[in-house]
């Protein structure tokens, strides 16, 4: 069923050129015989198409507006009374037309009986298979730049965790650094503090009029609060490197995850140039 799906989704997406229409229409301003092409692939893509097709057997010109012209066909195979080829570009919102008029001297179109057998249907069903190939060859090559472009997204994701990550080792340092350095600065605090008690429990021999003894106690105060706040930082710190450490196991899965999936689109773009390579 997803084959079938898949083959379904190909052939919708094949621009409707396939076959060969052969009728009356308009050439300057007379009703001449021809043989059309029906598409809804790009202007733009299908005359660019055709200026290419038509060069392999001689110089294009352009007499006029939408109008592409080769005379001197090379390797002519449609009729010795063939002087030259005009082929009408038409479009509408939702059809492109490609009208091919061959014509002798007098720009008259050829009859059946002045053409070799199949040579003109033959020349213009050659352009259809010329266009299809080039259709396929430009979507070939937009999988290969779409795969490119998720590989470049994926690379992208990728050196944002790696980043993510390098930010996280660097904060967790400086945690560590402060949690090192935190006893320390507890046993200096209380040091001074020891040293502020010292001077207010005075001996017989130092008197302290009552200024400084409020002037040490408010130091000894001071000691206290910057115990604690070493201390709540400490515990801070701690709790955040706690956090830092959960959330670097968690950037560390989603690296490998990012990891994988470069080098399945690594592969995905690989495949992606050996399809360009089969139709080049």
């Amino acid at each position: 069923m997803k084959k079938l799906l898949l083959i379904v989704l190909l052939i919708s997406s094949t621009p409707l050129l396939a076959q060969v229409y052969v009728g009356q229409n308009m050439h300057n301003g007379l009703e001449k015989r021809s043989y059309s092409v029906l598409s809804n692939q790009d202007s733009k893509e299908l005359t660019d198409d055709l200026e290419k097709y038509l060069g392999q057997f001689g110089k294009v010109s352009k007499p006029g507006k939408n109008i592409y012209r080769i005379q001197n066909l090379r390797g002519n195979t449609v009729s010795t009374d063939l002087n030259y080829i005009d082929v009408v570009s038409k479009s509408t919102k939702k059809l492109e037309k490609l009208e091919f008029f061959f014509l002798n001297d007098a720009h008259n179109a050829l009859s059946n009986h002045e053409l070799n057998p199949g040579g003109a249907e033959k020349f213009v069903q050659e352009f259809i298979d010329f266009s299809r190939q080039k259709s396929q060859a430009r979507l070939i090559g937009e999988n290969l730049s779409l795969a490119e472009d998720d590989l470049k997204e994926a690379k992208k994701d990728q050196g944002k965790i790696e980043k993510s990550i390098e930010s996280n080792l660097k904060e967790q340092q400086k945690l560590g650094k402060k949690l090192d350095s935190s006893p320390e600065l507890i046993a200096k605090a209380m040091s001074e503090k020891e040293e502020i008690v010292n001077q207010l429990s005075t001996d017989s021999t130092q008197v302290l009029d009552e200024k400084s003894k409020s002037e040490l106690g408010k130091a000894s105060q001071k000691k206290d609060k910057e115990i604690s706040r070493i201390q709540k930082d400490a515990e801070k710190a701690e709790d955040k490197l706690g956090k830092k450490e959960k959330e670097l196991e968690d950037l560390k899965k989603e690296l490998s995850e990012a990891k994988q999936k470069v080098r399945s689109l690594e592969k995905v773009v690989s495949d992606a140039k050996k399809l360009v390579d089969q139709v080049k």
